[in-house]
């Protein structure tokens, strides 16, 4: 599913890179502990052409034709339709988008079933921060990440880096490097914000 979501491709569908900016790592790059290394590693978010080895992943895949579900909220709309064209793209012909309202998203996506893939939009003030928000399991009643993944070492990686002496460029990188790893999320897009101020602020 992530080799399928070209990157360059989705951020043009949006409105181009004037609006919205394609990550080259999991974490957004206006960080202030955000580490530029992070963007030259090969992954599925920093491949070119990642279509064919969709296309070949699922074939290997047990697919078979299943209705995909993809939740998001009403403001992620036009993101999921650019995923459902890409997934359909690659022979995932069924795509159904379920936007809800804050209330029922959240209720849908705390369940352990019912979704395959979720849109969600996170923030933070530092990568350990942006990271803590969606996958420490101590945020969750079910003591799952937010996407229900089920991994203490990845949950250790994390404790570690929201540590004064753990949070460190290397230690972040191991945590992101094993989301990757097992395909855990994938980043999707940065907004731009142009503002105009007044000179006494």
């Amino acid at each position: 599913v992530f080799y399928a979501i070209d990157l360059d491709g989705y951020v043009q569908a949006l409105g181009g890179e004037d609006v919205f900016v394609q990550p080259k790592a999991l974490a957004p790059y206006i960080m202030e502990d955000y580490d530029p290394e992070w963007e030259k590693w090969d992954n599925y978010q920093t491949v070119k052409g990642g279509m064919e080895k969709a296309k070949e992943y699922l074939e290997k895949s047990s697919y078979n034709g299943e209705t995909i579900s993809l939740y998001c909220e009403p403001y992620n709309s036009t993101p999921a339709e650019v995923i459902q064209s890409m997934l359909m793209q690659i022979g995932i012909k069924k795509v159904e988008i379920n936007a809800l309202d804050q209330a029922n998203y959240e209720e849908v996506r705390n369940s352990t079933s019912g979704w395959d893939l979720c849109i969600q939009r996170m923030a933070g003030d530092n990568v350990a921060v942006f990271a803590q928000h969606l996958w420490d399991t101590k945020n969750t009643k079910h003591g799952l990440t937010y996407n229900h993944i089920d991994d203490p070492e990845w949950q250790d990686m994390l404790e570690l880096i929201l540590t004064e002496d753990g949070h460190t460029s290397e230690n972040m990188g191991t945590w992101m490097k094993h989301a990757y790893d097992n395909a855990y999320c994938m980043a999707l897009h940065t907004d731009v914000n142009y503002i105009i101020s007044r000179d006494f602020i």
